[in-house]
């Protein structure tokens, strides 16, 4: 019941945004072997360098109940520059809910970008949790690119290695549309449980 109701709740401030100015709606799907999973990004400038931000996933498994994955995460961020940014968020995922401090690095080129993020997560305990996204986007003609992309994440405290997440992508990129092959990683308590995914993905830029 909490999670319909959160994400009734997520679906009327995405409409209630959906006039806003700036809007940035990304979502991404992923349809595998063990799972269909749907995330997206939305983010919204609420003038100067503030902009609000949420992130939301749901990985359900087809076979069996007790490996989907939920994670819901939204805040608030503060440019420090054109590569740098504060943020500070709060969420819901596997087991319960959670806040999150943290910071963040890009540096974007023509062919390319690079994102790193560090900070601390509070779930039962504080966690150290660091991400390294890398991005590589070739051009094959002028309204094509070639595309891949790693993403990284690890979440650590004192008792080990809580959470890690490996998202792999290869395929072809348009002005607004992403298409090809992915694979996607999850480890769990110390790598106890892996849930591994390999598929197909579309992702759209509104």
């Amino acid at each position: 019941m909490k999670r319909f109701f959160l994400f009734k709740c997520l679906l009327i401030g995405l409409t209630a945004a959906s006039h806003a100015q700036d809007l940035r709606y990304v979502p991404d799907v992923v349809l595998g072997n063990r799972s269909f999973t749907y995330l997206h990004a939305v983010s919204q400038s609420l003038g100067g360098r503030v902009r609000q931000n949420n992130l939301t996933l749901f990985d359900t498994d087809f076979r069996e109940a007790r490996n989907n994955i939920f994670f819901m995460r939204h805040g608030l961020s503060y440019s420090i520059g054109q590569r740098l940014a504060v943020h500070g968020a709060v969420g819901l995922k596997n087991p319960g809910a959670f806040i999150s401090l943290y910071g963040t690095f890009r540096h974007a080129g023509k062919t390319g970008a690079l994102t790193y993020a560090l900070g601390g997560t509070y779930q039962q305990g504080w966690s150290l949790e660091q991400s390294l996204q890398l991005e590589y986007y070739p051009p094959l003609t002028p309204q094509l690119d070639a595309y891949l992309s790693l993403l990284a994440i690890g979440n650590v405290c004192e008792a080990g290695y809580l959470r890690g997440l490996q998202l792999m992508r290869a395929g072809i990129r348009t002005h607004r549309h992403t298409y090809g092959l992915a694979m996607n990683a999850d480890q769990f308590d110390n790598a106890r449980k892996k849930l591994f995914n390999a598929g197909i993905f579309f992702k759209k830029q509104f």
